[in-house]
């Protein structure tokens, strides 16, 4: 063990040299300077050249070397100043051929001359090539940004159509003013019975001679509270009385466009306060094109049955004339509307479009009926939407399934397609606005109504 101990102590670890070294001159500058040399043992604390117009102080605060005052015996010292080095009192002397050399506590400072370091050469041969691949791709990255600012918008961008209808501020802007509707009540009296069919091959209701658009329904002119409605005679007999005295005579009793019954009464009488030539359904009354027919499809003057005196009108919840089957209280029979015949009368199969709603479903606050007698009486702007798309398909068909939110003053916050099979997005967007203008009664316990009422919209068979 000794051995191999006396054998580790003479190992030595010394530089080997991996280039030829460089010569003193070009390391060195011409110029002479002070080294100051700090060591505590064996360890070298600091070296530090002095040029004569420097100096260098030790001692404590801000100074060249830190060294407490209790061992130098002040608070700083001026060592070297002028190229002239001064030996602090309290240290010790000590004889070095190198230079200066004193002690200071347990630490040793030796001053010699020795020649200045060159200055490391700056700068050298740089590659500028990726600072200028670099900077010309940021400039050309700025100049299409700048490009891009100053491109104005396109018009469709400022549409207010595109913004999601989702959004809590759209929402906001959509609310219709809360309205307080008065409560609709209905006749639960003896109703007209079921009606039957006009008599003849079924034609579409209107005017051959108006090419109005938009769809109006026909209008009879009288009192609001008329219990027996009806429509006046063929209308190429009325025209053969408006000559004369006979047309003046004939003015006080209905206008020249009144809808017109092969089998109806001398003079039209309505409940209507005008009297117009339109369609069977529309969004208002008023002149619209069709066949002077009594159904909405085909081109003939009945409805497609054989009723007589009668105008009931299939499904459609149009009837006017005497309803049959029911009695009054005091056994006389009753005047009023009845429900019509079926689709398949006389075998016929034909029929026009239809709009059907479905089971409505709701979480409370308003009961099912009172949702169905409002919706019932916006079922104009439903079918309005879906007429107007059937002018450039008309073989669409299918079921849009609707939700709204109905606020606790009573109008629609919220209203979207949840599911649809009708495949036209024009249609549906059309029927969600509809429904956002709709008012209803104020919720009973003061919250937010959801609503789920689904409508079934069939083509022309």
């Amino acid at each position: 063990m000794e051995t191999m101990n006396r054998a580790h102590d003479e190992d030595r670890y010394v530089p080997i040299a991996r280039a030829p070294l460089a010569d003193a001159d070009a390391l060195d500058a011409p110029e002479e300077v002070l080294e100051v040399r700090v060591s505590w043992g064996d360890d070298v604390l600091l070296i530090q050249h002095v040029r004569a117009s420097e100096r260098f102080v030790i001692g404590e605060g801000k100074t060249d070397w830190l060294v407490g005052a209790d061992i130098l015996g002040a608070s700083a010292h001026v060592l070297v100043e002028g190229g002239v080095v001064h030996a602090p009192s309290a240290a010790t002397p000590r004889e070095d051929a190198r230079g200066q050399l004193f002690t200071l506590g347990d630490f040793e400072i030796l001053v010699r001359k020795v020649h200045a370091g060159r200055a490391a050469a700056r700068g050298g041969d740089v590659d500028r090539r990726p600072f200028l691949y670099v900077g010309g791709a940021m400039a050309l990255a700025g100049l299409m940004v700048v490009g891009f600012s100053l491109v104005p918008p396109r018009s469709s961008a400022l549409s207010l159509d595109r913004i999601d209808t989702t959004s809590r501020l759209v929402q906001a802007m959509m609310q219709p003013v809360a309205t307080e509707e008065p409560e609709v009540t209905f006749d639960t009296g003896p109703s007209g019975g079921e009606g039957q069919r006009h008599d003849g091959e079924e034609g579409a209701m209107g005017d051959p001679e108006t090419r109005t658009p938009t769809p109006r329904h026909y209008g009879v002119r009288g009192p609001r509270d008329n219990q027996n409605p009806e429509m006046a005679r063929e209308r190429l007999r009325e025209q053969t009385l408006t000559a004369g005295a006979l047309g003046a005579l004939r003015a006080t009793s209905g206008s020249w466009d009144s809808p017109t019954s092969p089998y109806g009464a001398a003079s039209a009488l309505g409940a209507d306060p005008m009297d117009a030539l339109g369609a069977l359904m529309g969004a208002d009354i008023g002149a619209g094109f069709g066949a002077l027919g009594l159904g909405r499809i085909g081109t003939g003057r009945g409805a497609g049955g054989d009723g007589r005196g009668t105008v009931g009108l299939d499904s459609l919840g149009q009837t006017l004339g005497h309803g049959a089957g029911a009695t009054c209280d005091d056994g006389r029979p009753c005047q009023g509307y009845g429900r019509v015949g079926g689709l398949q009368g006389m075998g016929r199969q034909s029929r026009g479009p239809e709009m059907r709603p479905g089971v409505v479903e709701t979480n409370g606050g308003l009961s099912r009926e009172v949702i169905q007698r409002v919706v019932r009486r916006h079922h104009n702007e439903v079918k309005f939407c879906y007429e107007q798309a059937l002018r450039s398909r008309p073989d669409l068909e299918g079921r849009v399934t609707t939700r709204f939110l109905i606020s606790p003053s009573g109008a629609v916050s919220t209203a979207l397609v949840q599911a649809s099979t009708l495949s036209s997005q024009e249609t549906e967007s059309c029927i969600s606005q509809a429904i956002t203008r709709w008012s209803f009664p104020a919720p009973e316990n003061g919250g937010v109504v959801s609503v789920t009422y689904p409508f079934v919209f069939s083509a022309a068979r």
